[in-house]
């Protein structure tokens, strides 16, 4: 199992999730704008990895089968490369504002709603202009997806945690729950690398910066870590409040339990990751196939097997999709078979990459570990239908109400109409970029 397969996998997850999503959350006439603004939201930055992870796999197998100078290629890597990395603009956009709005709305009156809507408008639009134009640059602010969410998720969190101590709210409970898990979704493969800031180690200041594409100690690198910095406080907060919580009640959420669990991996992961001779450079020292192995089964599954998954769980226990019928429901249950059918077979073949069995022995096995899964997956998507609650139940007379909005069909209509077009302009612009040799310029 190989990254570029991960990434594959990862695009399969997030396209069906993104897609059908879509279409279940349109579906939906009950929820408050709110809540339907975030399902679109969710929808729409599973798109986009989708499309991000796809392109980022076809350059990876570029650039494993290339036999001789990249630049001199006429594989078109530069669009692949283009495509993969603008798509990201609206995962990033798309977390902020969902910060913003979702499972508390920040944004308190209509005036800071058009304020907040307008700024991100503007940043889908500067993004791709100044990428197009200057390349890869610390004017594209790497790394700022997680600012907004490490802020606006963990004081949820704390504060829903605490009244679900101190007045045994179990609604409130389930807000700090949600704010843990999109916290979760967004930075849970940064989460692994924590030890690694700390002891000041090259496998956390050489991951995931630019695309690789940047030169060591610019002010780029400089932005992005200082946002992974924030991104790794917020997990080791929510750990330690965990922790306390645990103390003083002797109980802890599932929640608090996973991300705990991210933080020991973590520890784990620097003992192997730091595995090699004392005169080894980090460079040298990654080739090693057990770290390779590491980081597939931990930071590599998180970002395109585990985000799919909690996507779905939240949007299925919070009642974003619809399921009031029968036929939304048999489709909300299909996507979730896809996803678990899909990771699971993933999964065993990442065992597999690990431990080689006969073709015949795979195949039996991996009937076994789907059958088992869907069996899994029938009663746990009952489960969480069942329990499911909207967020707008969960803080009424809480003082935390969003605010009262009646937005017309037309205007989410519109917006996916919008996202579809904005998708074809960064399709044109990475074909421009190709055609103009934007990294071999910039490089």
């Amino acid at each position: 199992m190989s990254e570029q397969n991960l990434l594959s996998i990862g695009s399969i997850l997030a396209a069906f999730l993104g897609s059908i999503s879509l279409y279940l959350v349109m579906e939906n006439k009950q929820l408050r704008w709110n809540e339907r603004l975030a399902g679109l939201i969710i929808s729409w930055i599973f798109i986009a990895k989708a499309i991000g992870n796809g392109n980022f796999s076809v350059l990876t197998s570029i650039f494993e089968s290339s036999d001789g100078s990249l630049f001199e290629s006429d594989t078109m890597w530069q669009f692949w490369w283009s495509m993969g990395h603008m798509s990201d603009y609206v995962f990033t956009a798309g977390i902020t504002l969902l910060s913003l709005i979702f499972p508390i709305t920040v944004l308190r009156t209509k005036t800071q709603l058009k304020i907040g809507l307008s700024l991100i408008v503007f940043l889908m639009i500067y993004w791709p202009v100044t990428y197009s134009s200057l390349g890869p640059t610390w004017l594209e602010f790497a790394g700022f997806v997680y600012l907004f969410p490490a802020l606006v998720w963990t004081s949820t969190y704390v504060r829903f945690r605490m009244l679900q101590v101190q007045e045994e709210d179990i609604n409130a409970g389930r807000i700090a729950d949600v704010s843990a898990m999109l916290l979760l979704l967004l930075n849970g493969h940064i989460w692994f690398f924590w030890v690694g800031m700390f002891a000041q180690e090259d496998y956390f200041y050489f991951v995931d910066i630019a695309a690789g594409w940047s030169e060591a100690g610019s002010a780029q690198e400089y932005i992005w870590q200082m946002f992974y910095t924030l991104s790794i406080a917020s997990g080791l907060f929510i750990a330690a409040f965990e922790l306390y919580i645990l103390q003083r009640t002797g109980t802890v959420s599932p929640v608090g339990i996973i991300v705990c669990a991210y933080m020991c991996i973590g520890i784990v992961g620097f003992f192997v990751l730091t595995m090699g001779e004392a005169d080894q450079t980090f460079i040298l020292a990654s080739q090693s196939s057990f770290k390779d192995i590491w980081r597939i089964f931990t930071n590599q599954t998180h970002f395109t097997i585990a985000r799919p998954l909690i996507a779905t769980f939240i949007l299925l226990n919070f009642g974003i999709i619809d399921v009031s019928t029968g036929r939304n429901m048999k489709i909300a249950k299909g996507m979730a078979v896809i996803l678990i059918v899909v990771a699971t077979a993933a999964l065993l073949e990442m065992v597999q990459f690990i431990i080689p069995v006969d073709q015949t022995l795979s195949a039996g096995l991996l009937g076994i570990v789907v059958a088992v899964g869907i069996g899994w997956e029938e009663r746990t998507f009952d489960k969480v239908v069942q329990s499911r609650v909207r967020v707008d139940d969960l803080i009424a007379e809480t003082g935390f109400e969003a605010l009262r909005l009646e937005l017309p069909e037309s205007v989410f209509t519109k917006g996916n109409y919008l996202m579809l077009v904005y998708f074809l302009i960064l399709l044109l612009l990475s074909y421009i970029n190709n055609l103009s040799n934007l990294y071999i310029n910039t490089w």
